[in-house]
């Protein structure tokens, strides 16, 4: 009688032993489970966070944008109303049917573009002219 009650004793302890170790196990799980949704969340903010931030750069951007076409837009009418030429330099261009690119010199006047093989003969045409 006295052995089985030590083995009673023994198997309830066990039992008592798994039955914690079991809870244990759980309220690990249970705790490993909250901290994932933590992290979710927290890298969903961050998400969230990093598209906000790009919508507003692209934002500020395209208002950059637009705030230097009007800029720019208000320098060619100021200078249209100054004089004839709008804008002159060196561009590359590739002439007719050559495979070859070509600098030239250009202006630009009003609605039309002339190019010319190089300033100094822009210059020579004018003075002929004149």
């Amino acid at each position: 009688m006295r052995r089985e009650q030590i083995r009673r004793a023994e198997e309830e302890r066990e039992r008592l032993e798994a039955e914690a170790k079991k809870k244990a196990q759980q309220e690990r799980r249970i705790e490993e489970a909250r901290k994932a949704e933590v992290r979710r969340r927290e890298f969903q903010r961050r998400e969230e966070e990093a598209r906000l931030r790009e919508e507003e750069r692209k934002q500020r951007a395209t208002e950059d944008r637009a705030r230097r076409m009007r800029e720019i837009q208000e320098r060619f009418d100021k200078l249209r109303e100054m004089s004839d030429v709008l804008l002159t330099g060196f561009l590359t261009v590739q002439a007719g049917n050559t495979v070859v690119w070509r600098r030239r010199y250009f202006q630009l006047m009003g609605d039309r573009m002339t190019l010319h093989r190089n300033a100094e003969v822009r210059f020579r045409r004018l003075q002929l002219f004149i």
